[in-house]
């Protein structure tokens, strides 16, 4: 399974890349088992932490290890549980792939018109076909790009 991993908050999208952990709340404990190592994720920065106020992909690589229960404090929430991240590839918030453009192709999206109702959770599943989709643009139009 892919996922994308939302961020919506600069302190702990600060945490996310120093760690190479995500951090999920107790509230996740079911998706956090669903996580798989090897499993592809993009890092995803919502309108408030990126810089050009685009939501945006910034990041992309695979779970490198199932999700430890390891309480800790990010961003002035308490997270239950920690993935540790492998990124193939990650550029600084304002230089990532535009989420935007990619709408109307991604079938997990299924309200258009408000879209970003499908990234307010920490971790968002995305379908097999999707991944490819996000993928290819990323690697398009951010890799391709030389960023």
């Amino acid at each position: 399974m892919a996922w994308v991993f939302v961020l919506g908050e600069s302190n702990a999208l600060d945490w996310v890349v120093a760690n190479r952990r995500m951090g999920l709340g107790a509230s996740r404990s079911k998706t956090a088992r669903l996580i798989e190592p090897g499993d592809p994720i993009a890092l995803y920065a919502s309108t408030r932490v990126s810089p050009d106020g685009q939501a945006q992909i910034f990041a992309i690589g695979r779970v490198a290890g199932s999700a430890v229960a390891e309480p800790v404090e990010v961003s002035y929430r308490d997270v239950a549980y920690q993935i540790p991240l492998d990124f193939e590839h990650i550029v600084k918030p304002g230089e990532g792939l535009r989420v935007a453009p990619l709408v109307d192709e991604l079938d997990f999206i299924t309200n258009k018109g408000a879209w970003r109702f499908h990234f307010f959770n920490a971790v968002t599943h995305v379908p097999e076909a999707d991944w490819k989709t996000i993928s290819r643009a990323y690697d398009q139009q951010v890799i391709g790009a030389g960023a």
